[in-house]
């Protein structure tokens, strides 16, 4: 369930919500069933966020680093993921009709099925193989 406090300190702006996020990096962020639709995210350090079950339709998400994010049945419709970085993250969301995937970086996981990748290449997202810790 979305933490209340955390949901309050991005609600504040993308500055304001990085700059928490670099001074408490050891705190789990946990956003699940949060709606954050149509908020502007760019840039915005999203890193091993659990959103699962999130409304992210029509965010502005350009830029963002959705690195290690859990992105369960989250509602992406729309949502703008352009050069955003969805590394080390499983890519199971519920919709992502009309969302603009340009120079998304993601990586190919073992989980991650074909047709997915090939359809996130084809709508301009860049595969990246996994890095051997």
């Amino acid at each position: 369930m979305v933490n209340l406090v955390q949901l309050e300190q991005l609600h504040q702006g993308v500055a304001s919500w990085n700059q928490w996020r670099d001074r408490h990096p050891e705190v789990s962020v946990d956003l699940s069933e949060a709606d954050l639709s149509g908020l502007d995210l760019q840039q915005a350090n999203l890193r091993s966020v659990d959103l699962t079950n999130a409304n992210l339709s029509h965010a502005n998400l350009s830029h963002a680093d959705l690195s290690g994010a859990v992105l369960r049945q989250v509602d992406m419709s729309h949502a703008d993921l352009s050069h955003a970085q969805v590394l080390n993250t499983p890519l199971n969301w519920a919709d992502s009709r009309g969302t603009c995937f340009t120079q998304m970086r993601f990586t190919r996981l073992p989980k991650l099925s074909l047709h997915l990748e090939t359809s996130l290449m084809a709508r301009g997202a860049i595969a990246l193989d996994p890095v051997e810790p």
